[in-house]
């Protein structure tokens, strides 16, 4: 194959596969659908693989692939959540009747407000961030149990703190109400009255 065919080849793969990646990005952006991104990665390299199976050799799609590889892999060792939207998200349910079971995001900044929930049957909540930070503000009267995780990051729960790889830290108040579970694939996770 000539070179000047290689790189309209290389061209094309490159155009496809930004259109798929910002195409699946977009969807998750507007809620339309809960799409993990890390498919889209995986579908971009997927179709590297094939074009350099019937292409050949080509520098350009090689690197991408190797580029795609290392941060499927990187993302799959933080156990990294992409589902949900993308940027900065402020949650605060009215009441136990308006409090979701999930609030998920995949990048960027969430707050879950949850200083207007009260009573004694208050249901579980699950909050988890792919990378960011996610900030949930509890009830002052509400005793309640915080588990925390991060693939890498701080988890800070009502003034307690750990750092690192791996970070799983609770926090149990006594006749605690109900639970909540907040985790960050990378970044931190911040509770707090």
């Amino acid at each position: 194959m000539s070179d000047e065919r290689a790189v309209h080849v290389g061209r094309l793969v490159l155009g496809a596969i930004l259109l798929l990646i910002g195409a699946a990005w977009l969807v998750v952006t507007l809620d339309l659908v809960d799409l993990p991104i890390q498919s889209a990665m995986a579908a971009s390299l997927i179709l590297i693989g094939i074009v350099l199976l019937v292409v050949g050799r080509h520098g350009g799609l090689v690197a991408l692939g190797v580029i795609l590889t290392v941060m499927l892999a990187f993302m799959s060792i933080l156990d990294v959540p992409f589902e949900g939207g993308v940027g900065e998200r402020t949650f605060r349910p009215a009441g136990t009747a308006d409090l979701e079971a999930e609030y998920r995001m995949a990048v960027g900044r969430m707050t879950v407000d949850l200083t207007s929930i009260e009573g004694a049957s208050v249901p579980d909540v699950e909050i988890s961030l792919g990378i960011g930070q996610v900030v949930v503000i509890l009830p002052d009267d509400v005793p309640v149990s915080v588990e925390g995780d991060a693939g890498a990051g701080q988890v800070v729960i009502l003034g307690s703190e750990q750092n690192g790889f791996g970070v799983d830290h609770s926090v149990t108040e006594n006749d605690a109400v109900f639970e909540v579970r907040v985790s960050v694939g990378m970044g931190q996770v911040e509770v707090r009255r």
